[in-house]
């Protein structure tokens, strides 16, 4: 293993921005929420898991390296950024017919998914991808018609220039019009960084790019911090959006913008050992992984937060929660 991968393997919950850090110190959920979500176990299957009895359901279909998991507006379909049957690409599961479709699917050696999404109206996805899947290499956004059965670069970057961006989380806005995404500059490909972070939005029909929050934390003659990087966004309700707000290297929050106010609210703050948060729409719940180490391994385990409660409760061991 080079050293640049080694670098990005250990410190992967401190550099690669789609993973948030956090902390919480509430008491445990009194209730389960009337929720499914669903994660991946150790094993590498992907399950559904009910909040309210805890029943657990598993997809027999051997998805493999899964890097991004996720419910469609229906919630009766998982729309998966993954390896399958020897191929890298972005599929849609039926949870009810228990059936598979390939979106996009690539040789491993010429693409790999990072994340997807699907419209409201189950027509068009988008999904990011780079030629290696490296958090420090450079992506781009694509839109699926299904209809249409057609794929566009909607970011088209030239990826031989000297600055280049890696572009995740894309999803679109709930009218559809925009897609909401994580934009982080990499300034040498050789050097796994990010210089800023913002969340952006661009236009599906006028191909506008605009910046929501975000960027980079400035420091002043005392160290004092100032500004933030904001990553891994998640559209909710009423046009808001949670992400991952940075400030320094440490400091890591899960925040709310709420762009009619231009207001930003933290939910945790603080934050250790937690990574990978998913909200649900009407942000009553967010759901992480809390990584801890025992005999020299690294243990995840899912845990569901109340937001209205402050509390926390750990309900599943694995990876990768979707609410």
């Amino acid at each position: 293993m080079g050293i640049i991968a080694i670098f990005v393997s250990k410190y992967a919950v401190d550099f690669n921005f789609g993973l948030a850090v956090a902390s919480s110190n509430g008491t445990e959920i009194a209730s389960s929420a009337d929720l499914k979500i669903a994660y991946v176990k150790t094993s590498g299957r992907i399950c559904l898991l009910s909040l309210k009895d805890s029943s657990e359901t598993i997809i027999n279909e051997k998805f493999e390296g899964v890097n991004s998991l996720k419910f469609n507006h229906g919630r009766d379909k998982l729309i998966i950024s993954a390896s399958y049957k020897g191929k890298s690409g972005v599929y849609i599961y039926d949870i009810s017919a228990k059936t598979v479709s390939a979106v996009a699917e690539s040789e491993m050696k010429d693409r790999r998914y990072l994340s997807a999404d699907i419209s409201a109206d189950d027509k068009r996805i988008c999904f990011t991808a780079s030629k290696t899947g490296d958090p420090f290499a450079p992506s781009d956004i694509f839109i699926y018609n299904t209809e249409e059965k057609s794929e566009k670069n909607i970011t088209r970057q030239d990826q031989s220039a000297e600055v280049v961006f890696y572009y995740n989380y894309p999803q679109f806005s709930a009218d559809s019009k925009h897609v909401i995404y994580s934009k982080a500059s990499i300034p040498d490909i050789d050097t796994p960084r990010y210089d800023t972070i913002f969340i952006c939005s661009l236009d599906l029909a006028g191909g506008s790019e605009s910046v929501i929050i975000g960027g980079a934390t400035v420091f002043d003659e005392t160290g004092g911090a100032s500004g933030f990087k904001a990553s891994a966004p998640c559209v909710l309700q009423g046009g808001r959006i949670a992400f991952l707000k940075t400030v320094g290297t440490v400091e890591k929050y899960l925040s709310v913008y709420d762009p009619a106010k231009k207001e930003i609210s933290d939910i945790i703050s603080q934050a250790e050992n937690i990574a990978r948060p998913s909200y649900s729409k009407d942000l009553k719940y967010a759901a992480f992984e809390q990584i801890n180490e025992a005999g020299g391994k690294e243990i995840y385990s899912i845990c569901l937060y109340d937001v209205l409660a402050k509390s926390m409760k750990k309900i599943a061991i694995g990876h990768m929660p979707a609410l």
